[in-house]
C-alpha cells in the first residue's frame, strides 16, 4: 500500500495539483482505515473548480496557496507512512489515529479551498 503515497515536487513546480492529487489519494487510504471512508467533508470534489479559483486568485494568494499545499501534502504523507508503521499484531492500523488525521486533511483542504474561492469571490 506504500507504493501509493509517492513524493510529489514542490509547488513551485507546474505540478501543485499534482500535490492535490497525492493529497487526496493518502485521504481516501486513511479514509479505509476509519469508520467513514467516503467523507463528505473533503474540499476539491471537483479539481476544475479549484483550478479555475486558483487561475483567477492574485500572485500572492496563489503562493500562499502553495505553500499551504506542501504543508499539507507532508503532513498526509508523513501521517501516513507513520500509521503503516504502527499497525498492530493483526495488521491494523490504529483507527483513532487514522481518525485524526483524516479529519486533519479535510480541515486543512477546506482552507485551502476557502483561500482560493475568497479571493475570487466579488
Amino acid at each position: 500500500m506504500t507504493a501509493m503515497i509517492q513524493p510529489v515536487a514542490s509547488t513551485e513546480s507546474p505540478d501543485l495539483f499534482g500535490a492535490l492529487s497525492t493529497i487526496e489519494t493518502v485521504h481516501a487510504l486513511v479514509g479505509q482505515w476509519t469508520a467513514c471512508p467516503e467523507s463528505p467533508a473533503f474540499a476539491w470534489q471537483d479539481p476544475a473548480v479549484i483550478r479555475g479559483a486558483y487561475d483567477r486568485c492574485l500572485p500572492m494568494t496563489q503562493q500562499r496557496f502553495g505553500a499551504l499545499t506542501d504543508q499539507l501534502c507532508a503532513i498526509a504523507r508523513a501521517g501516513a507512512l507513520h500509521l503503516l508503521g504502527s499497525k498492530d499484531r493483526r495488521g491494523d492500523v490504529p483507527s483513532a489515529a487514522a481518525e485524526r488525521l483524516q479529519r486533519e486533511i479535510e480541515k486543512r483542504a477546506v482552507t485551502l479551498y476557502r483561500l482560493v474561492k475568497l479571493s475570487t469571490s466579488n
